[in-house]
């Protein structure tokens, strides 16, 4: 098995690749900004402990440069706020929050271009409570997501979560309440579109394991368990990314064979899965979810032993190369890369900048990497 030794990066001619601060963050917003990019080309970013109140905040940065608060949360519309937000072809960016709302479950809202918010949506314990992660629209234009706790009771007991849908009205339902070993429990990642209006998502634990799994769940409701997580593969995993090559590509954010991670993909016709690189802390740690490049190759973040992070990417038999090195002025990158309206790629770091809280980042691959 290849466990994902780095290969070095091809020598970079100008315009390769290119790291470009956008922004210094002005404050410490002691989570992860996640990023969406708008029509109109401005980022809009949630963090989920900032704002005013801590409840969380959305920013906007817009092209000229100017950063700002555009809306901050308050606790009865909602705390936590998770990332990323998705615009439809309304207008609206529509997100959810953790906590919060009228029943304390959390929440789903809709926020217009001049920042007024609209909740749409609040959870409770029996249909489902506590979304972990953002929404995702399916091809059939609804907004599709999970809930990390409640819903059905199971075996008399336990509410395990769900996966739930809601039409831009706002009429919402629940599509499947998990079932602990039968199909994992704790669903705190974003579901993944797929060909042919299927979703896939991931369990932060349960299923035949223990370790988590990973699902394929149609419009209707209909389910399928494609694999459960052993030791081997790490925990908990990180979102999907469906490749170019039909492939399921995924990372796991400690454990493994190396102890810190792993990258794999996944056959959804097979249910098998490959490990492709195993991180070892020299090579990286605790990787992000994957997000594909205008190369079609997966791009990740992550943590590396004596340094302040790298960006990696992986090859479809598990080659991984480093493409670049953060520097201490540009700071530790934290949270997920997001892929531009263009092809470009961007994120955010923490303890960077100007200011020392991290950085708004894009990253340009105008002329992709080889891969011979």
């Amino acid at each position: 098995m290849f466990f994902g030794a780095i290969t070095a990066a091809p020598p970079l001619k100008a315009g390769d690749l290119v790291l470009q601060v956008l922004a210094d963050l002005p404050y410490d917003y002691s989570s992860e900004v996640t990023l969406t990019e708008s029509r109109d080309g401005s980022l809009y970013g949630t963090v989920e402990q900032g704002g005013i109140n801590g409840a969380g905040a959305i920013l906007r940065l817009v092209p000229n440069g100017e950063l700002s608060d555009v809306f901050t949360f308050g606790y009865t519309n909602g705390y936590g706020v998770n990332g990323p937000l998705v615009e439809t072809g309304d207008g609206y960016l529509y997100g959810t929050t953790r906590l919060g709302g009228a029943h304390q479950g959390g929440t789903i809202f809709r926020m217009s271009s001049d920042g007024s918010v609209a909740i749409l949506h609040s959870f409770d314990i029996a249909e489902g409570a506590f979304p972990h992660a953002g929404l995702v629209q399916g091809n059939d234009g609804a907004l599709y997501g999970t809930t990390s706790e409640g819903g059905r009771l199971f075996q008399g007991f336990y509410r395990y979560g769900s996966v739930f849908r809601m039409d831009l009205n706002g009429v919402f339902r629940d599509l499947y309440f998990f079932q602990r070993e039968r199909n994992g429990f704790g669903s705190q990642e974003a579901l993944e579109p797929g060909q042919r209006g299927l979703m896939y998502g991931v369990t932060y634990a349960g299923g035949a394991n223990g370790y988590g799994t990973i699902f394929r769940v149609k419009l209707n409701g209909a389910f399928t368990t494609l694999y459960s997580f052993t030791p081997d593969d790490g925990s908990p995993p990180n979102s999907l990314t469906e490749g170019t090559d039909g492939y399921l590509y995924g990372t796991t954010s400690d454990g493994g064979e190396g102890g810190f991670g792993t990258a794999f993909k996944l056959s959804p016709q097979q249910g098998k899965v490959t490990r492709l690189v195993s991180f070892r802390g020299t090579n990286g740690f605790s990787p992000s979810r994957l997000v594909l490049g205008e190369d079609g190759l997966p791009y990740g973040t992550a943590g590396v032993f004596g340094g302040y992070g790298i960006i990696f990417r992986l090859a479809s038999d598990g080659t991984m190369t480093t493409c670049y090195i953060f520097a201490p002025v540009e700071g530790f990158p934290r949270g997920p890369l997001y892929r531009g309206r263009r092809g470009a790629l961007y994120g955010t770091t923490v303890f960077g900048g100007k200011n020392g809280y991290g950085i708004v980042y894009r990253l340009s691959l105008a002329s992709p990497f080889r891969t011979d």
